[in-house]
């Protein structure tokens, strides 16, 4: 279905945006 394709769309777009951004942020 299409939820569970925006639900993998989601986990693999923004999962690396998300992990940069928490790098960045324990970074300061």
């Amino acid at each position: 279905g299409g939820s569970s394709g925006a639900a993998y769309l989601a986990s693999t777009l923004f999962k690396p945006v998300f992990a940069d951004l928490w790098a960045v942020r324990s970074r300061f």
